[in-house]
């Protein structure tokens, strides 16, 4: 397949970090009162070796996704697009920065921060919920970026080296929100009874290739650079549209420092 550099930008997926949390939404007693339950366990699949790709079931314990699925539709605010065109076409869903001192944003950075263990960082972009409704999609992309980004505090180069994207709520009548990765073969026990998130669907070229199904708590991971550090293109992705039903989904980028 064949894919020009156009759709693999990440200069417009929402430049996360030069957005501002939003404390205020979260000043109610429910995170203090409810916590988070950081040892409720999930359960790994790899899916995929070359490149790294993990399914990850229960992600989120039930308490996390019930509290960030309540935060209300207002506070999404921003887009999270790959092109501008995507902002016309009205396809692109809205995203609400959180608050990175909640107590349940901690909660999943260490659960993120242990996952990813000697590739981790001690830095990670702003956390931030995405609200997918029909049509929302996102295009062809990569997560990490052609040229190194800079950390707004410390200036230092960094790159997404890691993803985790996590479904954090999948409405039940929810068709179609597929996280489609064209250039992955999908697994041989693909679409069995045990585990329904796995899917193939046909890539551009009529092969098979590897989707997942949004599935409540669930999540996928994978490597988004190379060894030397070049994109790994293999890994090249996008957010299928939302033919009816809601899904809500969150990014979480460690930063990988380059100097």
């Amino acid at each position: 397949m064949t894919v020009s550099w156009s759709i693999i930008s990440v200069a417009a997926l929402a430049i996360l970090w030069n957005y501002g949390s939003h404390r205020e939404w979260f000043t109610g007693e429910s995170a203090a009162n409810i916590g988070c339950n950081d040892n409720h366990g999930y359960q790994i699949e790899f899916l995929s070796k070359e490149p790294l790709f993990i399914h990850v079931q229960n992600f989120l314990s039930t308490d996390e996704a019930t509290y960030f699925t309540s935060i209300v539709p207002e506070n999404y605010t921003h887009r999270l697009y790959v092109n501008d065109d995507d902002v016309k076409k009205a396809v692109a869903p809205r995203l609400a920065v959180l608050d990175q001192e909640d107590v349940y944003v901690k909660c999943v950075l260490n659960r993120a921060q242990r996952f990813l263990g000697s590739m981790g960082s001690p830095d990670f972009e702003l956390l931030s919920l995405a609200r997918y409704g029909v049509p929302h999609q996102v295009q062809l992309h990569s997560d990490a970026s052609q040229e190194p980004l800079v950390d707004s505090e410390s200036q230092r180069r960094y790159n997404r080296q890691t993803s985790f994207f996590v479904y954090v709520h999948a409405s039940d009548d929810l068709e179609g929100g597929e996280t489609f990765f064209p250039r992955i073969p999908p697994p041989p026990d693909v679409g069995l009874p045990a585990n329904p998130a796995v899917v193939s669907i046909n890539n551009s070229t009529g092969a098979p290739a590897l989707a997942v199904k949004p599935i409540s708590r669930s999540a996928v991971f994978w490597l988004s650079l190379n060894p030397d550090g070049t994109l790994d293109f293999d890994t090249i992705h996008e957010g299928l549209p939302v033919t009816k039903g809601e899904k809500v989904g969150m990014n979480i980028w460690a930063k990988h420092y380059i100097d």
